[in-house]
């Protein structure tokens, strides 16, 4: 029988089996290899507070089968090397708290299903009725900081940053929630997975991430309880820390199978991550309960900052103008002011002259197509002009379709105006924002190489 089968046959839902079998491998393998397997089970439910059906034959059949039978079941055939790394503690318990989650009109939160892109298991993780939540933007990272509830939402708040990685209980791969499949309501009304835009992974690939468990479990269970507040709806800032390092290792685990253009992805992604964590240490460090830890606290925001900026600055080159326009511009705006944190001279030159050099760019562009529209414009209505003035049934007929190709050129052109507007909306505030700095340390440089020139 395969591994999953007599799992789901007992269990009332994918989640609760995936949970079924987790758990039994673990116990089988780590506690009580010398335990008959229905007790093994037995506890497994009881651990779990699994809601499973006994009435079915499939249950009856499992609590009747031999010891060695029952190992084939959850070990796999001997060959099958996707069962033989250890699967972490935490998954033996999940917590209880979460599973009485209040998600009704007078909370926060939400239960949403997602899919891992890497096993494929469905879980529920809790996430928040973001609608409900103010915000703040913060122009040195490029993110969102959430503040509070809107005054019109009548909900307690609670933070999203907590929330915004999650980590799959299965596999402990850890992404922001863009990056997995979620079951979702179709405009027919029907319930459906819906696939996330996300790389594609080979079997021998999702087998690799697989076989390094162990690794990320090492991570996860510095969280809190063992590594069970990563699944809670009662995340702390420092749990929220440790779903983010386990996000930025799955990064790190696909770098090396994805092409050029798809690392320099990665690698800018990582660094965000690093900047939320950031945010996320600035959030600890603020608490007036960690105030014996300052000291440590800041050591870690510094390191990630530093982690940031190593990821932003092994984006090659050439690899980084390939990123959409205001991508760009937020990638140069996150590597300059972690440059100047961590004093990287090289780095904050180099990023001030991309942003410098982009805002020129678009700035220029917007003049040159709000031109080309007034002059095509006005070409058109010379060209109209003439057709009300001509008899020429042919001469008409010229004029008519050139003045139709001019129309749509006009449109083409507003059309890149608008997209050139677009950048130019989040370019702008981006070079004020480091234009001070920027212009002061070029004057800086120009005062040094004349003080050289002077002594020379």
């Amino acid at each position: 029988m395969p591994q999953m089968e007599i799992a789901r046959s007992i269990a009332l839902d994918d989640e609760t089996a995936i949970r079924l079998y987790a758990a039994c491998q673990f116990l089988l393998r780590e506690e009580k290899k010398n335990i008959p397997p229905e007790l093994i089970v037995r506890d497994a439910v009881n651990k779990l507070h699994l809601s499973v059906s006994q009435s079915r034959p499939a249950y009856a059949m499992f609590f009747a089968a031999t010891k060695s039978a029952a190992m084939k079941m959850f070990h796999g055939d001997e060959d099958d090397d996707d069962d033989k790394s250890p699967l972490p503690p935490l998954l033996t318990e999940f917590p209880t708290e979460f599973m009485k989650l209040t998600t009704g009109p007078e909370s926060i939160f939400l239960k949403r299903k997602f899919r891992c892109q890497f096993c494929e298991t469905p879980f529920t993780a809790p996430s928040l009725k973001t609608g409900s939540l103010m915000t703040k933007f913060d122009p040195h990272t490029q993110l969102e900081i959430y503040i509070g509830t809107r005054q019109d939402s009548n909900k307690e708040f609670a933070d999203f940053a907590l929330f915004n990685v999650v980590v799959c209980p299965a596999c402990l791969y850890a992404a922001t929630e863009k990056d997995f499949d979620t079951w979702s309501t179709n405009a027919r009304g029907e319930a459906e997975w819906v696939r996330r835009n996300r790389a594609k992974h080979s079997d021998k690939n999702k087998k690799s991430f697989r076989l390094q468990l162990t690794k990320r479990a090492e991570i996860a269970h510095r969280a809190g309880r063992n590594g069970q507040m990563l699944f809670s709806a009662r995340r702390t800032e420092r749990d929220a820390e440790i779903a983010l390092d386990l996000a930025v290792e799955a990064l790190k685990f696909m770098r090396p199978h994805v092409n050029q253009a798809q690392q320099a992805g990665l690698l800018n992604d990582i660094g965000v991550l690093a900047l939320m964590k950031q945010l996320m240490l600035e959030k600890q460090i603020d608490n007036p309960d960690n105030e014996a830890n300052v000291g440590e606290l800041k050591k870690r925001r510094v390191e990630a900052v530093r982690q940031a900026l190593q990821a932003f600055n092994s984006v090659p080159e050439q690899s980084a103008e390939n990123f959409e326009p205001r991508e760009l511009a937020r990638y140069h705006s996150r590597r300059f002011w972690a440059a100047k944190e961590i004093r990287d001279v090289q780095a904050f030159a180099a990023s001030g002259a991309a942003l410098q050099r982009i805002y020129n760019q678009y700035e220029n562009l917007v003049k040159k197509f709000e031109r080309d529209v007034q002059t095509q414009e006005d070409n058109a209505k010379k060209i109209r002009a003439e057709i009300a003035k001509t008899g020429n049934v042919q001469k008409k007929e010229a004029m008519e379709k050139q003045a139709k190709e001019i129309d749509g050129n006009v449109s083409m052109i507003r059309n890149g105006l608008e997209n050139a507007r677009g950048v130019q909306k989040v370019i702008v505030p981006i070079y004020d924002d480091i234009s001070f700095e920027y212009d002061k340390f070029k004057e800086m440089q120009r005062q040094r190489a004349a003080q050289q020139a002077a002594s020379a």
